[in-house]
């Protein structure tokens, strides 16, 4: 539903660019249903909609960012991709969730190292 409102709302120019690229992935949900659905949501959803779909993002982010502790090989990219989408949308939980990893995940050598290559840490 993000990733349609921002069509319809925004022509796919998110004001949040890191977060609709990292966790809307706008290219790998594309279906051939996506006009119908853009449509439907044009002709029935309430105009805020899109700023209360927005609001639950801002709110929740944080419990999407994936875990250090499941991650598999020491490949943290991804890790480093969400909090990066998570302190563009949500810049107080990112230093919340940041300030416990530093403690918690001290010793992710690779993690930290994601972290600084995206410019986070």
């Amino acid at each position: 539903m993000t990733k349609d409102l921002t069509e319809i709302y925004h022509q796919g120019q998110s004001s949040y660019s890191q977060f609709y690229l990292v966790v809307i992935h706008p290219k790998g949900f594309s279906t051939q249903s996506d006009e119908s659905r853009r449509e439907y949501l044009k002709a029935s959803a309430p105009d805020n909609l899109f700023d209360l779909v927005m609001n639950y993002w801002k709110v929740n982010l944080h419990q999407f960012v994936p875990k250090p502790e499941l991650v598999q090989n020491a490949e943290y990219t991804k890790h480093a991709q969400w909090m990066v989408a998570l302190k563009e949308l949500s810049p107080q939980d990112y230093e919340t969730l940041l300030a416990q990893w530093k403690v918690v995940h001290k010793r992710r050598i690779n993690l930290w190292k994601a972290m600084k290559q995206m410019g986070v840490s």
